[in-house]
């Protein structure tokens, strides 16, 4: 992500989120009004596990984004609890 912002000549908005318990989650993108959580696993397996960093995340008191992304090994999109699931190759 970083790579392809400053390869557009711009500053990557993107942060990684860890608060006190070990909940953590990959990627924050920045979109002005809302906070986007990505998440990134090698696994070609999807499990609830994936992206319930995700959730725990939007879960937060006083955030506006209800929905994430979830970025694995596999070759399938899918869609599972406000997380879209994305192959590794869409992502360019």
């Amino acid at each position: 992500m970083i790579k392809w912002y400053t390869h557009q000549g711009l500053e990557a908005p993107v942060y990684f989120w860890c608060d006190r318990s070990g909940n953590e989650v990959d990627l924050i993108l920045d979109q002005g009004e809302k906070l986007y959580p990505v998440e990134i696993k090698a696994t070609q397996t999807v499990s609830a596990g994936l992206y319930q960093n995700i959730k725990t995340w939007c879960a937060l008191q006083g955030n506006k984004q209800t929905s994430g992304a979830l970025i694995y090994g596999g070759s399938d999109f899918q869609s599972r609890e406000n997380t879209q699931i994305i192959p590794w190759y869409a992502v360019s």
